[in-house]
């Protein structure tokens, strides 16, 4: 499973680059997770989706061009040493 989840996902198809956040913020709006129902998006680009692979579709890309959506940062942590 991913680490990232729901929350909000931004596409800039001149980086080719999705960007996500729990909460989204800029000059003129702030966009809280727990307020998504309140919200008339897409604000600034942002769009709230509850999975990576829906925000893929959403933005017509292949989730697999996309690695770092779904690695899980804890899989590469080493295991604390037990004395």
């Amino acid at each position: 499973m991913s680490h990232i989840e729901k929350g909000y996902y931004k596409y800039d198809q001149d980086a080719n680059y999705i960007y996500h956040a729990n909460n989204a913020y800029g000059p003129s709006f702030t966009l809280l997770e727990d307020q998504q129902d309140s919200y008339d998006l897409p604000i600034d680009g942002w769009y709230f989706c509850h999975t990576p692979q829906e925000a893929c579709i959403l933005f017509g890309v292949d989730i697999e061009d996309y690695p770092y959506l779904t690695e899980d940062p804890d899989e590469h942590q080493e295991s604390p040493d037990v004395i």
